[in-house]
């Protein structure tokens, strides 16, 4: 299953606020990236959805090494077990919310969060795909 374009990386972990809506701005062009705050509708998500479909691989940064696979499958990638130094260099501190903040965050970025949800669990079906693909194969080390 290869899609048009190839790649599409979706993250929450750091900026919880801000990087749904870029991958949305990225996914619909100029028309969601100047739309005022609370105006994106259902058939803006639809489209969103339907362009982000076409991509062949799909990673959620907080399954990054997980879903590698993707890359490996699609692009025959080696992926060196070792390319990572397994601490990570930049940790933004917590900033603690209201139950009244959370919720208005939410409620204006619900098209935000199920366009995220779609990315994961299409993350996850790609995933599935490029590991049965791989089954059996051996993965050379890069060097």
């Amino acid at each position: 299953m290869c899609g048009d374009f190839p790649l599409v990386i979706f993250s929450t972990s750091n900026y919880p606020s801000s990087l749904p809506l870029l991958a949305r701005q990225s996914l619909l062009g100029e028309e969601a990236f100047l739309a005022p705050v609370g105006t994106m509708t259902r058939a803006h998500l639809s489209r969103a959805k339907a362009i982000l479909d076409q991509y062949a691989v799909v990673i959620i940064l907080e399954h990054f090494e997980a879903q590698l696979v993707q890359l490996r499958s699609t692009f025959r990638w080696s992926i060196n077990p070792d390319w990572r130094n397994g601490k990570r260099t930049t940790k933004l501190p917590r900033v603690d919310l209201t139950t009244d903040a959370i919720a208005l965050l939410r409620d204006r970025n619900k098209i935000d969060i199920e366009l995220y949800q779609h990315a994961a669990q299409l993350a996850e079906k790609l995933t599935g795909a490029a590991t049965d693909a791989l089954k059996g194969e051996k993965i050379p080390r890069s060097t």
